[in-house]
């Protein structure tokens, strides 16, 4: 979970770093346990997500294409 915060706060505060849209997901990308603004977020191709832990969050990072869509929709979330 620190690492994922300590990751956000520097894409964050980097001076010229374009910033992330708001996460707006409910659910978790990584595992699909339901989420809320006070989880840890995560910014994942310019996009910030909420997950239900750090492991999810590193674990998208690392493989964005698995759990992701082309147009940044999590691809666990109820259409």
């Amino acid at each position: 979970m620190l690492n994922t915060a300590l990751i956000t706060l520097i894409m964050l505060a980097t001076p010229g770093a374009p910033k992330a849209k708001p996460a707006h997901n409910t659910t978790c990308p990584g595992c699909g346990s339901a989420v809320t603004a006070k989880n840890p977020t995560a910014t994942v191709r310019g996009q910030a997500y909420r997950f239900c832990c750090s492991h999810c969050g590193e674990m998208v990072q690392k493989n964005p294409d698995k759990f992701l869509a082309k147009d940044g929709t999590p691809k666990n979330a109820k259409r």
